[in-house]
């Protein structure tokens, strides 16, 4: 069982004034901030996982594979016997998974409701945490934020909830820290300046430390049976993260789970590796179980790998908490405040332009897009460049009048245009490296000191790898404009 709250039980014996100062120091976020984990993964709680399964589980096929310490890898799955590609290696039963269904029917369920009444008096979005808004129906809390109190309940919650052994067994094998930014102390995110992964950190941080706090006021208004230290900060933050790195859409289970989200134990050890194969769990209706499948040949003893959907370095970064080394799925998040680079381009008829291009908005004035280290491939980043240079000469109007909004905007300017866009693409770039505290150069150097933590590590070679992109498509902007304009003079 994961470890109860300590103060619970002796906060019931003492008097009321006394237990009134233990939860407005609570809601303040005194206590939230106590650290409630430990910080290295259990291989026992493992080995006690993948026992239980097989003792108690039922599992509908037999068990291929085992749970072991995977050097800087933590947890991993490894074939106990030679496994072909397409050969079915692990089944987990589906009343074993996890899901909002399950979730609705277990010791919080009840609590869950609860909070969702809760959710629906609020008066507006504005009255919601980031965390909570757009993630359920009125009167219905959301999976996500319903994983995250069952995850925070199971854990850290008193015994007298009474989670079955399966749950205590299954979040005791979760890791206990994670390597995500949400994870990073302050000099570690400070390494991350200049990248758009540092404002969405900073926004993961404050959505998770405002839904710990609207848990932690609901708990007291009301009166749930749980002490308030179950979301502390911590505690929240933690479940947060199992849910952000594991949370695992079965879209072909049967609609009774209550939605295709699930937390799936023992799958979710399996390693990332990227892959064409995009199925990365399959419902069997003949089993009632989600199937794993291998997607390549492994040998008695090889880690078995799956893909996690092909993400960006960004989106492993930010929700499992690791970088994928020559990852061939990974682009340059670029964010272009175009009031740099003049007004026109905030006007109305830029908008279809800017979603024609495939850009999305962080705010009303910044346009965000991840681009890649080719000019082929990027003709969004390409269009806008274009855009903007054509727009530094005419007026929105007449540039929406004289263009139609297309990914592949260049093919409707002059060479003269393409030219100019390809020299504006260059300068884009260049700002977005000027933004970057240090050089490419002082990254390489600073990588090969001693004494680097894994998460600066992480931070350093993360960035490094996003000027990388910059500068590789900086350098092909400038000999494409180079191109042109040498086409250019041989015409006259």
């Amino acid at each position: 069982m994961g470890k109860p709250a300590t103060g619970y039980t002796a906060m019931m014996g003492f008097r009321l004034t006394v237990v009134v100062a233990v939860v407005a120091l609570a809601l303040a976020g005194c206590l939230a901030e106590e650290s409630l984990l430990d910080t290295a993964t259990s291989p026992e709680a493992a080995d006690e996982l993948q026992e239980w399964l097989v003792a108690d589980g039922g599992l509908p096929l037999k068990l291929r594979t085992r749970l072991q310490p995977i050097e800087g890898m933590g947890i991993g799955v490894v074939a106990s016997e030679a496994i072909g590609k397409g050969e079915a290696y692990f089944a987990l039963p589906h009343r074993l998974a996890i899901s909002r269904a399950v979730i609705d029917r277990s010791p919080v369920g009840t609590i869950v409701a609860r909070l969702g009444q809760r959710l629906e008096a609020a008066s507006s979005a504005r009255d919601l945490p980031r965390g909570f808004t757009g993630s359920g129906s009125a009167g219905s809390i959301g999976n996500d934020v319903a994983f995250v109190v069952w995850l925070a309940a199971a854990r850290f919650g008193p015994v007298s909830l009474g989670f079955d052994e399966g749950a205590a067994v299954y979040v005791e094998a979760l890791p206990e820290v994670f390597g995500t930014p949400l994870y990073f102390d302050a000099g570690e995110l400070a390494a991350l300046e200049g990248c758009v992964l540092a404002g969405q950190a900073a926004d993961d941080a404050v959505r998770v430390r405002e839904m710990a706090s609207w848990l932690r006021s609901a708990v007291i208004e009301l009166a749930l049976p749980l002490p308030v230290t179950v979301f502390a900060n911590d505690a929240v933050k933690w479940a947060w993260s199992v849910v952000a790195s594991r949370r695992i859409n079965v879209g072909n289970a049967p609609s009774k789970a209550g939605g295709s989200a699930h937390l799936l134990p023992y799958i979710d050890m399996i390693n990332a590796k990227e892959s064409s194969d995009r199925t990365f769990t399959s419902y069997s209706a003949k089993l009632d179980a989600v199937v794993m499948y291998a997607d390549e040949d492994y040998a008695a003893g090889d880690q078995v790998f799956e893909t996690y959907g092909n993400k960006t370095n960004s989106g492993y970064l930010r929700y499992n908490g690791f970088m994928y080394v020559g990852n061939p799925n990974d682009c340059g998040m670029l964010d272009v405040d175009v009031r740099r680079y003049g007004e026109r381009l905030m006007a109305s008829e830029m908008d279809p332009f800017r979603q024609a291009l495939g850009f999305g908005s962080r705010s009303a004035t910044v346009w965000s897009k991840c681009v890649r280290s080719k000019l082929a491939g990027n003709d969004g980043i390409v269009g806008l460049s274009m855009l903007l240079s054509v727009l530094s000469e005419e007026l929105a109007a007449a540039v929406a009048s004289r263009l139609s909004p297309s990914s592949r905007l260049a093919s409707q300017l002059t060479t003269a245009e393409q030219a100019a866009g390809y020299r504006m693409l260059a300068q884009v770039l260049a700002d977005k490296l000027a933004r970057y505290p240090t050089r490419a150069k002082d990254d390489k150097a600073a990588l090969k000191a001693s004494g680097l933590g894994e998460n600066m590590r992480a931070a350093i070679e993360f960035r490094l790898a996003e000027k990388r992109t910059f500068l590789k498509l900086r350098r092909a902007a400038k000999a494409q404009a180079q191109r042109l304009e040498a086409a250019m003079r041989d015409e006259l």
